[in-house]
Parts: structure tokens; C-alpha cells; sequence
């Protein structure tokens, strides 16, 4: 084996904090742990740490006030990876908070989405143009984000 590969499978096999609290605690308190943080507060949080309003950010996100308030209102609200990634680009979320954002919607990148990789090639270039993303996204026949 070679020196990446070893420790490729030492990062992905050491213990995760997930796993300790799954087996330290009966599986309510597992859930309410990992589920103490929303899609909508952690929007809300990064939001706020934006310096954005919410209107700013719905909009430069190309989303209405309805989809937001659905999205504001509703705990459990269940968001499509387009609107997470739109989302992300109108508060200009680094790769790892855009992750963040995507696992509190349930939500991941895959390489085997040509959207994902698109995306997350914008933003690891800290190019947050919505417009361009959904140029190049319709370029390869592809659904924009935020619509």
C-alpha cells in the first residue's frame, strides 16, 4: 500500500463523532442530536453572518418570496439541491459551509452530477455569478439553479 492510500484509509476509518454519540445514547437522543440544527436555521444562520437580509438573499438567489417563506416557516421543509446550491452561491458559502448547508437539506455533491461538479468547480474558484453558472449549466442541457 502506498503512503496515500494508507492514509486515506486511516481518514476514513477513524471514529466519528457521529458514531460515539450513536453509541453512548438510545437512538431518540441520537436523532435529537443530530437533528438540533435545521436546513432553515442553519440558512438563517448563514444568512445573518452574510451581512445579507433575507430578501437580498432570496433574490440574488432567483427565488420568490413565497419559496422562502415556505422555507423560513417550515422546520421540516425538505429543499431541492437546486435551490440549496442557489442558495449557497447568493450568500457566497465556501466549499465546506456549502456542504454544511447541502447535509442539513439531506442533500451531498456527487461527481456523478455534472451540475454538482459544475457548482462546486464556481465555488471553489469563488466565482458566485448566478447567471454564469446557469449559462453554463444550460450550455450542457442542464436545469438552472434557483428556479
Amino acid at each position: 500500500m502506498t503512503k496515500d492510500k494508507i492514509e486515506r484509509f486511516i481518514k476514513e476509518n477513524e471514529p466519528h463523532p457521529l458514531h460515539d454519540s450513536a453509541r453512548s445514547n438510545s437512538l431518540k437522543d441520537f436523532i435529537d442530536i443530530q437533528t438540533n440544527e435545521s436546513f432553515s436555521d442553519i440558512l438563517l444562520r448563514f444568512i445573518r453572518e452574510s451581512g445579507m437580509t433575507e430578501v437580498e438573499c432570496y433574490k440574488a438567489a432567483g427565488i420568490t418570496a413565497q419559496h422562502f417563506s415556505k422555507i423560513r416557516s417550515n422546520r421540516d421543509y425538505q429543499p431541492t439541491k437546486e435551490t440549496v446550491l442557489a442558495l449557497a452561491v447568493a450568500l457566497k458559502l465556501d466549499l465546506p459551509k456549502t456542504k454544511d448547508l447541502l447535509r442539513a437539506g439531506g442533500l451531498a455533491f456527487t461527481h456523478a452530477s455534472k451540475t454538482d461538479m459544475i457548482v462546486e468547480y464556481y465555488i471553489i474558484n469563488r466565482n458566485w455569478n448566478l447567471f454564469e453558472i446557469n449559462e453554463v449549466l444550460d450550455s450542457y442541457g442542464l436545469k438552472p439553479l434557483g428556479c
